[in-house]
């Protein structure tokens, strides 16, 4: 069920890595040799033919899933559901493998139903009430048994089919057969969107297969919570009927309020998550780019509501614009602050050469320039990294509900590692904490990709099951994370150097810019 997406973006970003670079090769090829159209076709439908076919050995070649160890003994009731609900769907039983990683989490692969794999961590295992570890693993029969593996395959030929014909049409820019490219790649673009809204929908399905399954939508629902908020505080192996998601039963579009759990402790946090979701300008942008659907619309949808549209008011839209003008500030300061030298200097047989002059003339040659791009780096620093750090609880940073993925709140969390960002995965550099109120990702950044990648492989497991204190800053984009900033335990510290290397570039353009002007000026 792999609510959080990251299984599925971990499996996309190996395949990519594989079959992305072998695409664009041998698109490249074609197009250089100039080889008819049909050569495209072929390469799009071998890629994704190898794709499907490879794609689950690539996965439990990355992944560290164990197929040994027994369902049978590890969860006894969780083996008897499966084994039960596929004899009377008629269905095969899949291979139920099992990754000792602390973050809730599950999720299917394979080729067809006779062959599918079923994947949950210990972290589900243990997090989650039998009830909803049943529907959580419906939810996951249900993708097998509406061959949603094959159907994505399908549906993902289609951008690389558009791809070759605008690669073919692009090569005549004097002919009418250029503007059908230009369709062509527009097209594409729209086509990668049609491909995640699939996606969503398959989610919808497989959500509803679950309901039908368990003849429950609060099973599903509650665990939902569970594994995409990180929201946990609720007492483990409760049963599923007492859970705090009668916040979704009487949820009136208009007032967005509790009723009969108004006064409930955990309802309250429920309610503030489903609001982002619900009303967020960012929810409704990171859901168009996601595979899944927002958290607060699968558990609307499970209980039959529809979420009317409450419109958008001036203060959102206010916060919003300000939000994405500051955050990308510095690069519309060196486009507007270099573009006339850049046009005066550019040459199509020497692209980039035309650039660095154009460059060199806008900040080098001119320190006003200089000092006004590092006056915006700092701008932008210090709104969206704020350096006020308070410690917090993660239940109280998921009711912030002016939490957004760009201005970050600062906060210190202390707890366990208990996971990976990526469970399973041997160069996952996230992780997962635990400060007994909730649990939540720890977003590692670095500021060359080889370093987390390093971090991940040889560092992470010697963190797992650590006490920490952790100071950075939380936001919400599709899920809740933690920007880290540093990690610090007993005996060391690790530091994150992207924020303290935009800051220092920023007073080195600064600086660098005021110092050049005096020295000019005397």
């Amino acid at each position: 069920m792999k609510v959080f997406d990251s299984i599925k973006r971990k499996a996309l970003l190996s395949l990519t890595l594989t079959f992305g670079i072998l695409f664009a090769a041998a698109t490249a090829l074609i197009y250089y040799l100039e080889m008819p159209l049909a050569y495209g076709f072929y390469v799009s439908l071998t890629v994704a033919g190898l794709q499907y076919l490879l794609g689950p050995f690539i996965i439990e070649m990355l992944f560290e899933i164990s197929f040994e160890r027994d369902i049978k003994d590890t969860d006894p009731r969780l083996y008897e559901f499966l084994e039960r609900t596929c004899s009377e769907l008629g269905m095969p039983m899949p291979k139920i493998g099992i990754i000792d990683d602390g973050n809730p989490n599950a999720f299917t692969y394979g080729h067809i139903p006779r062959n599918a794999r079923i994947v949950v961590t210990t972290g589900l295992i243990d997090l989650l009430t039998e009830e909803e570890l049943e529907a959580v693993a419906a939810h996951e029969l249900g993708h097998i048994k509406n061959y949603d593996f094959i159907l994505m395959t399908i549906v993902s030929v289609i951008p690389m089919l558009l791809y070759q014909i605008y690669a073919f049409t692009n090569r005549d820019k004097g002919k009418p057969t250029y503007l059908i490219g230009l369709m062509a790649y527009g097209a594409y673009i729209i086509s990668q969107y049609a491909v995640l809204f699939f996606s969503r929908v398959r989610e919808y399905y497989a959500d509803n297969f679950s309901v039908r399954t368990v003849n429950s939508d609060d099973a599903l629902g509650s665990a939902l919570v569970k594994i995409a908020y990180g929201f946990v505080k609720v007492e483990n192996k409760k049963p599923a009927k007492a859970n705090a998601l009668g916040v979704v039963n009487n949820l009136q579009s208009q007032s967005f309020v509790l009723n009969n759990y108004k006064a409930a402790e955990c309802g309250k946090v429920i309610e503030k998550l489903i609001n982002w979701d619900i009303k967020s300008i960012w929810g409704r942008l990171y859901e168009l780019s996601s595979t899944h659907p927002l958290t607060a619309k699968r558990i609307m949808a499970m209980k039959g509501k529809n979420i009317e549209n409450r419109g958008i008011s001036f203060k959102q839209v206010s916060s919003f614009a300000a939000q994405v003008f500051l955050n990308y500030l510095p690069h519309a300061a060196a486009v507007i602050l270099s573009i006339s030298s850049i046009r005066e200097n550019f040459a199509w047989r020497m692209p980039l050469a035309g650039i660095a002059r154009g460059l060199y003339e806008s900040f080098i040659a001119n320190p006003v320039n200089m000092a006004v791009f590092g006056a915006a780096l700092l701008i932008r620093y210090y709104y969206i990294y704020g350096n006020k750090h308070q410690a917090n609880s993660i239940e109280e940073l998921l009711m912030r509900e002016d939490a957004s993925p760009i201005k970050g709140i600062p906060a210190v969390l202390e707890g366990t590692i208990v996971g990976r960002g990526i469970p399973g995965l041997f160069y996952s550099e996230d992780l997962i904490i635990d400060d007994g109120s909730g649990i939540m990702l720890l977003d590692y950044k670095q500021p060359l990709r080889f370093l987390e990648f390093l971090f991940g492989t040889f560092l992470v497991e010697e963190l797992i099951e650590r006490k920490v204190k952790v100071v950075g800053w939380y936001r919400r984009a599709n899920r809740p994370y933690f920007l880290c900033k540093n990690i610090v335990m007993r005996d060391k510290k690790v530091v994150c150097y992207p924020y303290l290397i935009n800051k220092i570039a920023g007073y080195a353009f600064l600086a660098a810019g005021l110092i050049t002007y005096i020295f000019r000026m005397i």
